[in-house]
């Protein structure tokens, strides 16, 4: 693994005017950068299907959610949709998912750098009907989830640690590097300790449910790394919303992580924020994954020796912001924009950019992989940004 560089003193002030002057730069010149895309293929099927589209795309990698072989059209026990919640999943379920990857891989050896994502849903160990789906008021429901267990009408915290165990096997097996854990909640705020329905049943204080939750963290990483020596954990978000009370809980959990990985095991902070643009942008995101983020970590040491900063690009972001979300045409990146953007994260990151996509089943957004509605300058801005961003590197060097 990669030891990150740190700046002593973080909470310094000096220690962000030390980054915007390019502290870090030379460490991280002879680094290979890494980009990879997460967005308009997400399964495995469709990747092997059409997998001569990849010699066209600039990417290192892809990150995929592992659907099961039985029911593809629902997500039905989908990897992404599925390790929190109270079903255990079975290895016999995902051999179209081992199968696809496995022959990528023999014909794309180039992709080392696909990833096998895990969601934070159902988001409950409660055994209710329809689990798959998303809660309808999120935030508002209280759920069960580190203390849960049989005599509260719900799955035990060992059914979680299982679903990551089988993930990072799959992962493993189907030659990918890692896990990429989006730790954004989209169903049960299970890290919101206002909404914990098993810790109050229990009585459990505030401390004792922060310690509990780091044991689950702990065992997490444990079982991943058991199964899958030497992965990558990327991160889409960690520690910069921790401040906030509906993820105070996260914290706990990622110190358990952190603290448990093993020397050969890599843990990227992908600092999901698509406003950075400029290079200061982006060196600020570097310092405040380096250090003011560390300062927020119980286990700051362990943090230093193992986290890497990564930085989001969302060419579409435009859109977005924009409200156009029903048809963003004319508020996509340009090729300059597009180009300029990617430079700075690639020469700001200590390895991996990830590029966001939302094209994957919309009518009017841009798709990577089938080319639907896609800026044709787009690629060529991806192939620029590296080729320009990787002689900054070189130049560094000499």
């Amino acid at each position: 693994m990669m030891k990150t560089h740190h700046l002593g003193g973080c909470c310094a002030v000096a220690g962000l005017a030390l980054a915007l002057s390019g502290w870090g730069e030379t460490e991280r010149a002879g680094l290979d950068t890494k980009l990879i895309l997460l967005g308009s293929v997400h399964d495995a099927l469709i990747l092997r299907e059409h997998i001569d589209r990849a010699d066209e795309l600039p990417f290192d990698g892809y990150v995929i959610q592992g659907n099961a072989d039985h029911d593809r059209r629902s997500g039905d026990r989908c990897i992404v949709r599925s390790v929190f919640g109270p079903r255990r999943l079975k290895k016999e379920d995902y051999s179209v998912y081992l199968h696809c990857m496995k022959e990528v891989h023999a014909l794309k050896p180039r992709l080392t750098e696909n990833f096998l994502e895990i969601a934070t849903l159902p988001g409950t160990l409660e055994l209710r009907e329809n689990i798959n789906s998303n809660f309808p008021k999120p935030g508002e429901e209280k759920v069960w989830m580190w203390f849960s267990g049989p005599e509260h009408g719900g799955a035990p915290f060992d059914v979680v640690v299982d679903n990551f165990r089988l993930s990072a096997e799959l992962a493993r097996e189907a030659g990918m590097r890692g896990i990429v854990l989006d730790l954004e909640m989209y169903g049960g705020y299970f890290f919101d300790p206002r909404l914990q329905a098993d810790a109050e049943a229990l009585g459990k204080t505030a401390e004792e449910l922060r310690v509990r939750v780091r044991e689950c963290g702990r065992a997490v990483m444990q079982a991943m790394q058991g199964e899958f020596p030497g992965l990558t954990v990327f991160l889409l978000v960690g520690y910069k919303v921790t401040h906030a009370e509906h993820y105070a809980l996260l914290a706990p959990f990622l110190d358990g992580l952190i603290e448990t990985a093993a020397p050969d095991v890599s843990i990227v902070d992908g600092y999901e924020d698509y406003r950075m643009r400029t290079r200061e942008d982006f060196l600020r995101a570097y310092w405040a994954v380096h250090c003011g983020d560390r300062s927020r970590s119980a286990v700051p040491e362990a943090y230093a020796d193992r986290v890497m900063a990564a930085f989001p690009v969302w060419p579409e972001d435009n859109a977005h912001l924009a409200h156009k979300r029903d048809d963003p045409t004319g508020y996509l990146y340009s090729y300059q924009e597009f180009r300029d953007t990617l430079i700075h994260a690639l020469s700001a990151t200590d390895r991996y950019v990830w590029i966001y996509s939302e094209g994957l089943g919309s009518k009017t957004w841009p798709n990577w992989w089938t080319g639907a509605n896609f800026p044709g300058a787009w690629i060529e801005a991806v192939k620029d940004a590296r080729e320009a961003a990787a002689a900054r590197r070189a130049g560094r060097r000499r």
